[in-house]
C-alpha cells in the first residue's frame, strides 16, 4: 500500500521494473496475446493456459511467489 499522493510514482516505478525483472513472463504474455488474438476462444484459452504453465514453471515465478508469501507473513506478524 502507498499513500495516495505517491501512487502514480510508485506505479511508474513498478512498471519500469517489469521488463527487466520478468523477461520470460513478459515474453510469454506478449506471445500469448499476439498469437491468441486471431484464434477461436477455445484455442486462445488453451494457448493462454500453456503460456501460464511455462511461466509458472520458471525459477522467477517461484522466487516471486516465495517473496510475496514471505512479505505477507511479515505483515501479518506486525
Amino acid at each position: 500500500m502507498v499513500e495516495r499522493d505517491s501512487l502514480r510514482d510508485e506505479v511508474r516505478h513498478m512498471v519500469a521494473r517489469i521488463p527487466t525483472h520478468y523477461r520470460d513472463a513478459v515474453a510469454l504474455t506478449w506471445e500469448g496475446l499476439h498469437r491468441g488474438a486471431d484464434l477461436p476462444l477455445d484455442a486462445s484459452t488453451a494457448l493462454g493456459a500453456d503460456c501460464f504453465a511455462l511461466a509458472a514453471s520458471s525459477e522467477d515465478f517461484r522466487h516471486g511467489t516465495r517473496a510475496f508469501i514471505e512479505k505477507k507473513h511479515r505483515r501479518d506478524a506486525e
